[in-house]
């Protein structure tokens, strides 16, 4: 799942084949045909495919099932909640943690898998209140919609995985070789996470 979804090299594809992509044009019964844009929307699709894997992985149900097996494994090793979660944010944000590499430009499309990850943390930690509603598209109602239910331990496992990302995104910015669009990306995931960590806690 790192190396062939979530890796910063995960998806690299020579310009050659990116310009000879095209929409689908094909009109039947079911569809419309597409008219507009006229350009492959590589960068729509490809942080679907990472978006729809990562809400799966933190699926409420799934993340309910790794906690119970700690208590049915009786001593044997078995995926915590624990490790998912820091290997996720590991891979997600190696650009960003320490003791990574850490170049100067984080692109776009690790941008956006950044944002995806982020706004799963920040709707666990608020038990997804607000969030469908809220919601501007099928990427944000997944990520409020499927951590619905969450167990508490992934709510406070978020939490500290939040303040972790929050000293390590003040860390980076406080470099001047940042490239201009991922220095701001950096101050917005700083805000985002600063408004979560303030916003009062919801349910018991």
């Amino acid at each position: 799942m790192d190396t062939y979804v979530f890796d910063a090299d995960a998806f690299q594809f020579s310009p050659e084949l990116l310009n000879q992509l095209a929409p689908d044009r094909w009109s039947h019964w079911g569809s419309q045909l597409t008219v507009y844009p006229l350009d492959y929307p590589i960068y729509n699709q490809i942080l679907f495919v990472q978006g729809l894997v990562l809400s799966d992985v933190f699926y409420a149900d799934r993340l309910a099932r790794l906690r119970d097996a700690e208590l049915k494994a009786g001593g044997q090793e078995v995926l915590t909640l624990a490790e998912l979660f820091e290997t996720v944010q590991q891979s997600v944000w190696s650009e960003v943690l320490p003791d990574s590499p850490q170049p100067a430009a984080i692109s776009s499309l690790r941008r956006g898998l950044q944002r995806h990850h982020l706004a799963i943390l920040s709707n666990l930690v608020l038990r997804g209140y607000g969030g469908i509603e809220q919601a501007q598209s099928l990427m944000e109602f997944l990520a409020a919609a499927g951590t619905i239910g969450a167990p508490d331990d992934a709510r406070v496992l978020a939490r500290h995985q939040l303040r972790q990302l929050q000293a390590a995104v003040d860390s980076r910015l406080g470099q001047d070789s940042l490239e201009l669009t991922t220095r701001a990306h950096l101050e917005d995931v700083r805000d985002r996470i600063a408004k979560v960590l303030d916003a009062p806690l919801q349910g018991y």
